[in-house]
């Protein structure tokens, strides 16, 4: 019987989107022509397009649609992931498989023992697991709170099963409703288009990966249950070290949130440094004209805090770059002949990552190169509206549009400024993550240090009575061949960190610099 409705329900609905037009519905949203209906256009982008075009993919097929059937008539599965996801355990709604599989359900069954019922043999399961490691079933929060971890019904909503791509973003997913493939239960979620029904997705996980090592650094990745030990690939994954502070959300800051010292810096020395130098101050402790002499503060780190797009290009064409290959402004080109229809926006790939390296000249080789990872929701770095269509029976999908540009708050610390380690300038660079292998480049360059600096002690304001001395210095970058950046811009220790004070209003503009596709702050924070 069930299956005969669901058959209903299908030929219904292709009747009903073949003979209407648009209409407004009660709620207010607009029912949708079969012109409009991106999903429906299966002879423009079919599942077996995208499977062609990602074999990656393909080989996540069997498992998607036993995950589906496996959530299906599981409510104790619906729940385990509900609750793991809810834990963030990497900052974001992520549940690792190999976390799971050996949880226990409903008659005994373990998640594993459950899924191989609906596969076609232990050896293809294996398979999968030993191929995908760090496989992941994802949780996305969808538009207008219509599904997300911390709403999922878990006894009523049986979620679709969909798996992401890496190189299009023509999503296909297991389920069983309406307005699928009443057969085989799969379909396609176009690019630019979002789902406004429960969906999972499947990937593998961007900011775990297999250690090395017989125990993880994290406590939060220790797990008995799982074949492999895995490490975040930067700390600041870690969900459990969250640090973040809201007051930071700006170029502009209260008073408050501005150390004291740096206040100090600036009533001191100001913006153009005639005298000195802010830094000067903030790690030397250098005070015109009483303390010409000073020692390293190293309580004091050089900390990115705020990250945002630069305006140069629309909010659209950052979008597009973000998730496809090629310039903002390029035509916008999927791998494997498949365009992309409607704009763009990740839903299925959660949060972006980014990188940032810090190269310098340094007496410490392991110094030379810093590399400091962050990640962000869309809908932290873009303004973002969306036009929900009605396919009736309770089901919508969504389409997004970008209009501008948010601020992400940040507060990673770098490195404290150590003028007897570290060169005057360092050249700062911001990649977008896209995991793949990595290759290692070493640069020699001629590197300008301070010379009035013994140790920690430096005698004098800016340079004292040198211009500084060159030194040859080697820099080791590593990073991956598929990432992509952003921009690079220099920074020197001659630079202010606050360049405006308004009293009356109590804030603090602090100095912004350009990278290009991008804006950030990087200033000297108080650390303990």
């Amino acid at each position: 019987m069930k299956q005969f409705f669901i058959i209903f329900l299908t030929a219904l609905f292709a009747v009903c989107v073949a003979s209407c037009d648009k209409d407004i519905l009660p709620d207010g949203t607009q029912s949708v022509a079969n012109d409009d209906f991106l999903p429906l256009q299966e002879e423009i982008v079919t599942v077996d397009a995208i499977y062609r075009a990602d074999p990656g993919v393909e080989g996540l097929r069997p498992f998607a649609k036993a995950l589906y059937i496996a959530l299906s008539e599981s409510p104790a599965l619906r729940k385990l992931i509900r609750d793991r996801a809810l834990e963030r355990f990497n900052r974001e709604s992520d549940v690792l498989y190999q976390f799971i599989k050996n949880e226990p359900l409903e008659n005994g069954l373990t998640v594993r023992e459950l899924l191989l019922r609906f596969m076609e043999s232990g050896e293809e399961l294996a398979a999968i697991e030993e191929k995908h490691p760090t496989l992941t079933v994802f949780v996305p929060q969808l538009p207008e709170d219509c599904f997300s971890a911390d709403n999922w019904n878990t006894d009523e909503q049986i979620p679709a099963v969909a798996i992401h791509s890496t190189r299009q973003m023509n999503i296909p997913i297991f389920a069983q409703a309406g307005f699928l493939d009443a057969e085989r239960g799969e379909t396609v979620i176009k690019a630019g288009i979002i789902p406004g029904f429960p969906v999972v997705v499947l990937k593998d996980n961007k900011s775990v990966v297999v250690s090395k090592n017989s125990s993880s650094r994290y406590a939060s990745l220790n797990n008995p249950g799982s074949d492999y030990v895995f490490d975040f690939t930067d700390d600041y994954y870690d969900g459990s070290r969250i640090n973040d502070n809201p007051a930071l959300r700006s170029t502009t800051y209260p008073f408050f949130v501005i150390d004291q010292k740096l206040k100090d810096a600036y009533n001191m020395y100001g913006i153009y440094g005639a005298v000195g130098w802010q830094r000067d101050y903030v790690y030397y402790n250098l005070e015109y004209p009483n303390a010409l002499t000073g020692f390293l503060s190293r309580n004091f780190s050089e900390t990115v805090c705020t990250f945002r797009f630069a305006e140069r290009n629309t909010p659209q064409q950052m979008l597009n770059f973000l998730n496809l290959y090629g310039n903002p402004g390029d035509p916008v080109l999927m791998t494997g002949g498949i365009p992309a229809y409607g704009e763009p926006y990740p839903w299925s790939a959660g949060s972006y990552n980014f990188r940032i390296t810090v190269e310098t000249g340094s007496d410490n080789s392991q110094l030379a190169f810093i590399s400091k990872e962050f990640s962000a929701d869309p809908d932290e770095l873009f303004e973002v509206s969306f036009k929900k269509v009605s396919l009736g029976w309770g089901l919508y999908f969504y389409y997004p549009s970008v209009s501008g540009f948010n601020t992400k708050l940040l507060e990673i610390p770098l490195f404290t400024w150590d003028l007897s380690t570290f060169a005057t300038n360092m050249k700062f660079t911001v990649y977008k993550v896209n995991p793949s292998t990595t290759q290692t480049n070493t640069y020699t360059s001629q590197t300008n240090f301070a010379g009035n600096i013994s140790f920690e002690k430096k005698e004098g304001l800016k340079f004292g009575a040198s211009a500084g001395i060159t030194k040859t210095s080697t820099t080791s970058v590593v990073k991956n061949i598929a990432d992509k950046s952003l921009g690079d811009f220099f920074i020197g220790f001659h630079e202010p960190s606050v360049i405006s004070m308004t009293s009356m209003l109590k804030i603090c503009s602090m100095l912004e610099y350009d990278g290009g596709y991008y804006k950030l702050t990087v200033f000297p924070k108080k650390q303990y």
